[in-house]
């Protein structure tokens, strides 16, 4: 079951980020991210009224605002910043390395075991990104 949520997180945050980078093309990358939470309060709201109440220390909250605010929002507005300048396509590449930021970071700060299938995929992965990054349709040039 962890797998489907991980798989339906991939596919809604792949949906949300070429829909904000085009809308963010004509709205701006503020406006589009406000719109977007107004939109979503609703389902938001529905999920937390339906999760059992969690007790949580002052800590606790201190990051879930820095995480909010810093983290997610003002993030997001430079992110559909750059999506809307440098095309969707193109900036939305640079994600793919934030997993193997993520994993690395891991293994230096909580001192997670690496194995060699790491290191060698995101090599691969980063690779794939380097030349999608480098590369421009002829296409484009016809426009």
């Amino acid at each position: 079951m962890a797998d489907i949520w991980l798989l339906a997180g991939v596919l809604s945050t792949a949906v949300g980020y070429v829909e904000g980078g085009r809308i963010a093309a004509e709205l701006g990358g503020t406006a589009t991210l406000c719109w977007a939470m107004i939109l979503l309060s609703p389902a938001a709201i529905v999920v937390i009224a339906l999760s059992p109440p969690t007790p949580a220390t002052s800590a606790a909250w201190v990051g879930l605002g820095y995480a909010g605010v810093f983290s997610m929002f003002l993030g997001s507005i430079l992110w559909y910043h750059g999506l809307a300048a440098g095309g969707v396509g193109r900036i939305g590449q640079l994600n793919l390395a934030q997993p193997f930021l993520a994993i690395v970071w891991s293994a230096l700060l909580l001192d997670e075991q690496l194995t060699w299938a790491v290191p060698a995929t995101a090599t691969a992965v980063l690779a794939c990104v380097a030349v999608c990054l480098s590369s421009r349709p002829n296409f484009q040039k016809n426009r």
